[in-house]
């Protein structure tokens, strides 16, 4: 590492040290702990004089340490539950729109005449391409930590090639019957992302609960 770079990087730490000393948490957390020790300075000095003066201050004291440790607790409960909401919001995104381009598969399958007039599949296909690309921007909200391929299959059926891969066979001009194939081809292309997803989803869904019931 040249001397430049050193230079940088020692200024880089010292300006973000300037502002996280700025930030009236961080003041506040300083000044209680000052509190603190003055209290316990005061009460070791008046100990000799009077013993309850002194219990009250070392008592003092105490609550400053417990609020310090409430403080800093509570902040690691609400950051946990930021992130928490966030990968949720996230995966369940993926995961409704792979439902909904399954939705349409189902229908092709299960389709009775008693159901009424049939749907227009070229109507379909639309409407699952803008699923697609909603699909593809949804998939970028992910963590890597969390999503990356799905792992029984070694790669991401949900990349950028696979998804214009998918648009390619809807794009094609086809009688319905191929378009009825595409799309359950998609549809099972789909389906191991949704068996992936599904643990994460409903881990944290649960994990956000009990914080709700219990810690907010």
């Amino acid at each position: 590492m040249d001397k430049t770079t050193r230079a940088i990087i020692k200024y880089r730490k010292k300006e973000a040290r300037s502002r996280m000393i700025r930030l009236p948490n961080f003041k506040w957390s300083i000044w209680i702990f000052v509190f603190f020790l003055l209290l316990l300075l005061l009460s070791w000095i008046v100990y000799k004089y009077n013993n309850w003066l002194s219990g009250v201050l070392v008592s003092a004291s105490c609550g400053c340490v417990t609020g310090l440790v409430f403080y800093f607790l509570a902040n690691l409960r609400n950051n946990q539950g930021i992130k928490l909401q966030y990968e949720y919001d996230s995966i369940k995104e993926v995961y409704d729109i792979i439902s909904k381009i399954m939705g349409y598969e189902d229908y092709y399958r299960y389709y009775r005449p008693v159901w009424g007039e049939k749907r227009n599949i070229h109507n379909d296909c639309y409407e699952i391409l803008s699923l697609l690309d909603e699909l593809e921007t949804a998939r970028g909200k992910i963590p890597y930590s969390i999503y990356d391929f799905v792992k029984s299959l070694g790669y991401d059926p949900i990349d950028h090639d696979n998804l214009s891969t998918y648009r390619t066979w809807l794009n094609d001009d086809g009688n319905d019957e191929l378009l009825k194939k595409r799309i359950k081809e998609i549809s099972d292309a789909l389906l191991p992302v949704a068996d992936e997803l599904h643990d994460p989803l409903y881990t944290r869904k649960d994990q956000l609960m009990f914080l709700g019931r219990y810690f907010f």
